[in-house]
Order: C-alpha cells, then sequence, then structure tokens
C-alpha cells in the first residue's frame, strides 16, 4: 500500500468520519479519521470500486492509500455542482432532475450484487446500537423483524439517495457517497427518502429557501416515481407515494431520535415511549400494502 502525506494538500471538504483533500491533478484524497479501521477503509474501497466500474456514472476510484495511521481512497475529482445546487440557482428544472434521478435509481437497483456489499439489516442494525437505550432491546428487534416483510430482498441499494449525493456534469447525474451502499429491498431505499421528500417533512423555513412549495413537492415525487416504474398512471403513482410515506414514518422516528443532542435524552425517551403505539401500529399494519408493490419476496 502506498504512503501518502497531506502536507501541502488543500482540504476541500470534512466530514464526521473523513477529511477530503485535493491531490494530484483531476484527484482528490477521501482521508478517513483514526477512529475508521483499515478493514472499513477496505470495504468501502471496494465498494467503491464496484460503482465505478459498473454501469453507473459515477467518480472513477484509483487506489488505497495510508497515511501515518489513517487509510484513504483516491478518486477521481468531479468538479460539478451538487444537483441540490443545480436546482436552487435555476440551472436545472426540478422536473428534468425528478426524471434523471429516477433513472438512476433504477440502474442502481438492477446491478448485479457482489458479495462484499452488506446487507441493509447490518447497517440498521448500527443504527440502532447506536440509539443505545432510547429504544428497548425487544422494540429493536421488533423494527429489524419488519424488514424482513420488505419486498424485493437481493437489490443494490444506494443507502441515501438524495440530491447532496449526485452531481450534474454535462446534464449527466453522477452518482457519489457509496458509504451506505447494500443489499436489501428496493422498499428500504423508498423508506429512507420520502422522509425528506414528503412536503410535510420538508421544513418550513427550508422550503423557503429552496423556493418549494408543496404543490412542487407533490410534482416532484409523481415525476420521480413516475420515471422509476415507468408509468405515468396517477393513481398508481399516488398508491406508491401513499405507502412509501407510510412506512417513512418509522424511518423519520429513528432519524429524530438518532439526530438528538446528548442533552436532550431525556426528552427523547419520552418521545420515543409516547410515539411507540403508533410505530408499533404501523409495523403490524403496514405489511398489508406490500403485495401492491412490484416487487416479489
Amino acid at each position: 500500500m502506498r504512503d501518502v502525506t497531506i502536507d501541502n494538500l488543500k482540504q476541500i471538504g470534512m466530514g464526521v468520519s473523513a477529511e477530503v483533500f485535493l491531490f494530484e491533478e483531476g484527484k482528490v484524497l477521501k482521508l478517513f479519521r483514526e477512529s475508521v479501521s483499515r478493514e472499513q477503509v477496505d470495504k468501502a474501497y471496494r465498494i467503491a470500486k464496484f460503482m465505478s466500474e459498473g454501469q453507473i456514472s459515477c467518480p472513477k476510484v484509483y487506489d488505497m492509500v495510508r497515511s501515518g495511521d489513517r487509510y484513504g481512497i483516491i478518486s477521481e475529482f468531479i468538479d460539478a455542482p451538487a444537483l441540490q445546487i443545480s436546482i436552487y440557482n435555476g440551472e436545472t428544472k426540478r422536473h428534468d432532475a425528478a426524471v434523471k434521478m429516477g433513472h438512476l435509481l433504477k440502474k442502481v437497483h438492477s446491478m448485479k450484487p457482489a458479495d462484499f456489499i452488506p446487507p441493509q439489516k447490518e447497517m440498521v442494525a448500527d443504527i440502532y446500537e447506536r440509539l443505545g437505550d432510547l429504544l428497548s432491546e425487544k422494540t429493536k428487534c421488533d423494527f429489524m423483524d419488519f424488514l424482513d416483510t420488505f419486498p424485493g430482498k437481493g437489490t443494490v441499494l444506494h443507502g441515501d439517495f438524495h440530491e447532496n449525493n449526485m452531481m450534474i456534469r454535462n446534464g449527466e447525474l453522477i452518482l457519489i457517497d457509496m458509504d451506505s451502499l447494500c443489499i436489501g429491498s428496493p422498499l428500504f431505499e423508498f423508506q429512507q427518502s420520502f422522509t425528506v421528500y414528503r412536503a410535510d417533512n420538508i421544513p418550513a423555513d427550508w422550503r423557503d429557501k429552496l423556493h418549494y412549495s408543496e404543490e412542487e413537492a407533490q410534482e416532484f415525487i409523481y415525476d420521480y416515481l413516475g420515471s422509476y416504474f415507468d408509468t405515468d398512471n396517477r393513481e398508481l403513482l399516488s398508491e406508491y407515494d401513499r405507502i412509501f410515506t407510510k412506512v417513512s414514518a418509522l424511518n423519520g422516528f429513528v432519524a429524530k431520535l438518532l439526530q438528538a443532542p446528548l442533552e436532550m435524552r431525556d426528552q427523547m425517551k419520552e418521545f420515543a415511549k409516547a410515539q411507540m403505539p403508533a410505530m408499533e401500529r404501523l409495523i403490524k399494519e403496514a405489511p398489508e400494502d406490500f403485495d401492491r408493490l412490484p416487487w416479489k419476496n
């Protein structure tokens, strides 16, 4: 493995698990923090390599490297805006973005799985572990069992599919951030994305910033689903919208607990307790709708 130094490299991004630096011409270095093991970075490298060598437009991946006690991945530098920024600036129409996103997601879901891509339940189990005692162990098991009722298992999922995880260059979407790639049900993908795509889940101040009315949010969803499912049948799209919105309530519930600051832990315990009857009703009743979806168990 090649050793590199970050001395004199320009930092262009920073996240919880990694920093991003401009590397050689046309390349970037995503350098993971010391807390991220070599095994974890190796898995991320293999997944990124898998995606870059497939039929999906995404950054090319060149090498896995080491810098002191940290490991990193060198990949192609994409000099293009995030799709959300392009929409906000008026460079990309929302309708066009939704159609492109639907086509791109369908291509991801059509990929042949690789044995090193983790199952969705492994990723979810890690999330529930981070929740600690905000949820009981029985509740966590019940939520995990709910995933087993999702149809279409065995599908490649991006795991975090939204406008900030794709860039647009010459009208083509380029998918980035493969850290959540997993194998599971397409319903799991839509469960996550609908947590933010439903107009009633978008805070009013964000709608104002994005010039995003409730009517535009609904049309975006129909364009997105219509492109993915290759239909303009509004009745059918409305049914899919209803099902995805329904199951996204559980994802939104967990996300709120996960994102709460430590000083609000007692309030979050009370919130979880108050919401549990609705969540229990959801995981009991929602599977009755799943036979309306086009994926088979």
